[in-house]
């Protein structure tokens, strides 16, 4: 993690507040460009001059979001497996590192939503699932910026990403006309297996806060503790259970469920 952050930001002292508003913007601009990127390159897939305007927009996003789901899964294995400071105190710790992974994900989700919400006004269709979510992660990452603190819970939730790589390659091979081939079905099953694997440290997430629930109640702020259990009780009881029954569906009938109504868009 200390090696992609010097690269990143270089010695840049991220408790700073100028500091850590540079690696959002950073983080912006990194995922635009990976976006202009995606839509220059695509022009040469016969496949994606297939596709209506929409799913064009969802093409670049997916992979935006694979490309984050990289970075989120080594970021919130790096706190589990590697750096114990967090684990000290799961509200107040924070390192560099820890700042760095906060930073970029705020950018990230910056740029997704205003990505998604534009493209959702533009073709008039919300899907409200994927856009809750995200605009929840949103407020929670841009809390914990504000109050300066949560980092552990904000950077091992990060985990939860891990599926989203999987997610985009199931859809782009879904789209190429591969649904059929043992490649997409490796991926499914792998998909479907990560999807049971966030069930776990969503539970990983409730143990550790009833582990530490004096220390949470007495210095999370309280704007940032609703906000973040109920979104968490949302994904644990809902969302997540959603989509691995959507993708467990979808490994026996290989469509594209997230454009059903495909033909009905601009």
């Amino acid at each position: 993690m200390r090696w992609l952050m010097n690269l990143s930001v270089g010695d840049r002292d991220l408790s700073g507040e100028a500091d850590q508003w540079y690696v959002v913007g950073l983080s912006i601009t990194v995922f635009f460009v990976i976006y202009v990127t995606c839509l220059i390159v695509s022009q040469f897939s016969a496949t994606y001059r297939k596709l209506n305007n929409r799913e064009k927009v969802f093409w670049h996003l997916s992979i935006v979001r694979a490309f984050f789901g990289v970075f989120a899964a080594y970021c919130g294995m790096y706190f589990i497996l590697v750096d114990d400071t967090l684990k000290t105190d799961v509200v107040n710790a924070k390192t560099q590192e820890s700042y760095f992974g906060v930073m970029i994900t705020a950018g990230f989700f910056l740029f997704e939503c205003t990505a998604l919400f534009a493209s959702n006004l533009y073709f008039g269709y919300i899907d409200w699932n994927l856009a809750l979510h995200h605009l929840l992660s949103l407020i929670g990452y841009l809390m914990a910026v504000y109050y300066d603190t949560n980092h552990f819970f904000a950077l091992v939730g990060l985990v939860l990403e891990m599926t989203t790589p999987f997610s985009a390659i199931c859809w782009l091979l879904i789209k190429s006309g591969q649904a059929h081939t043992k490649l997409w079905k490796i991926n499914q099953m792998i998909l479907v297996h990560l999807f049971h694997c966030r069930t776990t440290l969503e539970l990983y997430l409730w143990y550790v806060t009833f582990s530490n629930l004096e220390l949470v109640w007495r210095d999370m702020p309280v704007p940032l503790m609703t906000l973040q259990y109920a979104e968490l009780a949302l994904i644990n009881f809902y969302l997540t259970p959603f989509w691995t029954y959507k993708k467990t569906w979808q490994f026996f009938n290989p469509v594209d469920w997230n454009h059903v109504d495909a033909k009905k868009t601009k």
